[in-house]
């Protein structure tokens, strides 16, 4: 019982570092190919989708609020 346990939060923790490294994976991604705060969704992730880290394990919401993060941080840099 107890080591049944034990296996779910090993699991668990496999699982969650899986998805963080999805996400870092993506965001490198990001900061490859997009360079602008013009850029949109829904024209960036047609050339985003060519490359293999968009098949990452990570939900559509999820990497285009990741893609609305990254431009918010472009805009910042522009306007320092």
């Amino acid at each position: 019982e107890q080591l049944s346990g034990f296996q779910r939060e090993l699991d668990k923790e496999r699982e969650q570092l899986k998805k963080d490294k999805a996400i870092e994976n993506f965001k490198a991604l990001l900061t490859d190919m997009v360079r602008t705060p013009d850029a949109e969704w829904k024209e960036t992730k047609k050339n985003l989708r060519k490359d293999s880290r968009w098949d990452q394990d990570i939900d559509r919401n999820e990497k285009e609020r990741l893609f609305e993060e990254h431009i918010g941080l472009l805009e910042k840099k522009r306007k320092t």
